[in-house]
Formats: C-alpha cells, structure tokens, sequence
C-alpha cells in the first residue's frame, strides 16, 4: 500500500515539476531533435573518437591543439550556417537546373582523363595561346545550343 502511495506522491510532485516547462516553438524543437541525433552520431562513433584521441597521444600532440581542433570545428560549422543563412530560396525549375548542372559535371568525372589528353594535344598543336580559346569555344558551343532552343 505504502508502495503506491508512493508512486502517487511521485507522480504529483513529477507533475507539479513538469508544469514548469516551457513549451517550445517547432523551430526550437526542431533544433532540439536535431542536436539530439547529433549526440547519437557522436555516441555511435565514441571508438573512432577515441582512436583519434590516441594518435594525437601517438603523434605528441598536445590536448589543447585536440580542444582547438574541436573548437575551429564547431566554428566553422557556425559560420558556415550563418553564411547559408543568407541563401535566397530558390524554385522548382532553379533547382531542377542546377541539379541538371550537377549531373553534368559528374558525368564529366568520367571523361576528365580523356579531357587532359585532349588539353594535352591542343596545347601541343596550338599553344597555350590556343589553348585558351577552349573556354571561348565552350561558350560559343552553349550559345548556339541556347538561340537552336529558341
């Protein structure tokens, strides 16, 4: 009996404990969320951060330069969130373009060693004079493919 008279008195005073509580707005509940995972990545890495703090043992390198690390770490991932703060929101067809560009650029990951060959034979039959009229052609090439859209 005296048990759950216990849990009663528990539960009230739990009560009266929580009714301090500050609801938070979604955006701050958000943040919340998020930094909780945050924590539970690290957590799930503990044995790898460990590892890194035994090679800076390893490698003589002070504990402060290890707490500096860390520290220019959480700034720059502060500064970088502030700067991306300030990124217009773009549309649907601005993002659909600049994922197209995207997709361009990793399908030209592809060719890069037969690009540098080609740089190669065109600096070889040109110059390096030449060799900067590429860019020029580029252009040229993605205007004329523009005004054939139009």
């Amino acid at each position: 009996m005296t048990t759950l008279v216990g849990i009663s008195a528990a539960i009230t005073m739990s009560s009266w404990i929580l009714a301090l509580v500050v609801p938070l707005s979604l955006g701050k509940a958000i943040t919340a969320i998020l930094i909780s995972a945050m924590f539970l990545v690290i957590s799930l890495n503990f044995e790898k951060i460990a590892v890194g703090i035994a090679a800076f043992d390893k490698f003589n390198i002070k504990k402060t330069v290890l707490i500096l690390t860390l520290v220019g770490i959480a700034t720059a991932i502060t500064l970088s969130s502030w700067i991306l703060s300030l990124i217009n929101p773009i549309g649907l067809f601005q993002f659909l373009t600049a994922l197209g560009i995207a997709l361009l650029f990793a399908l030209m990951s592809y060719v890069m060693p037969q690009l540098a060959a080609g740089v190669y034979v065109m600096e070889k039959a040109l110059g390096k004079k030449g060799l900067f009229l590429m860019p020029l052609i580029f252009v040229a090439i993605s205007l004329a493919i523009m005004i054939s859209s139009h």
